[in-house]
């Protein structure tokens, strides 16, 4: 995943995703704006200047990709009702 363009969104979150996507995409990417756009809103970050009107869009992990790579997974163990 991380050797997709979405890579790029991934160094860019920061945090743990971002510490280990240095690993695999270059700091350097982070300059080459965004990967295109996306008919998937959860993909793309949309922040429009309210004094100038200009809307800047850029990438955006969606929360499966986030899940993805921080290796979480769910584990069902059942219900447990309180009284």
């Amino acid at each position: 995943m991380l050797r997709h363009p979405r890579g790029r969104a991934a160094l860019m979150y920061g945090t743990y995703v971002g510490r280990i996507t240095q690993n695999i995409v270059p700091l350097e990417s982070v300059f080459d704006g965004p990967s295109g756009w996306s008919m998937d809103a959860a993909e793309m970050f949309v922040v429009m200047d309210p004094v100038t009107g200009i809307e800047y869009i850029d990438d955006q992990l969606t929360e499966d990709e986030k899940i993805f790579l921080t290796g979480r997974y769910d584990c069902y163990t059942g219900m447990f009702f309180l009284s």
